[in-house]
């Protein structure tokens, strides 16, 4: 289960999971580079498939609020705060059922 900010959401089609290191280059009197690393974040980029209006409405009411989220994904043990980005949104309607597919970016913070 996926929640953000306290609102569940709908189970995703993928996620993929990045590790970025977090580093400074420090170059010495003798010319030798050397490199700190600082920390390590994580990021997550989600796609939600053939989300209703109401769905959409929610994710980009989140991402509106341009503050850091709680996201929690209770299956692979993900408690953290983290800055959202939609990456793409795919309007997939056939019919007259609206239906959009959109890819969010979760950084931590």
């Amino acid at each position: 289960m996926i929640t953000l900010n306290g609102i569940t959401l709908k189970q995703p089609s993928s996620i993929i999971r990045t590790n970025m290191e977090i580093s400074r280059d420090h170059t010495t009197l003798s010319g030798i580079v050397k490199r700190d690393i600082v920390r390590h974040k994580e990021a997550w980029t989600i796609t939600f498939s053939m989300l209703t209006t109401t769905q959409i409405n929610q994710l980009i009411g989140l991402y509106e609020l341009k503050t850091n989220l709680t996201l929690v994904i209770s299956e692979l043990s993900i408690n953290a705060n983290v800055w959202m980005k939609i990456q793409s949104r795919v309007f997939e309607a056939r019919g007259t059922d609206f239906r959009e597919t959109i890819v969010v970016y979760f950084e931590e913070v």
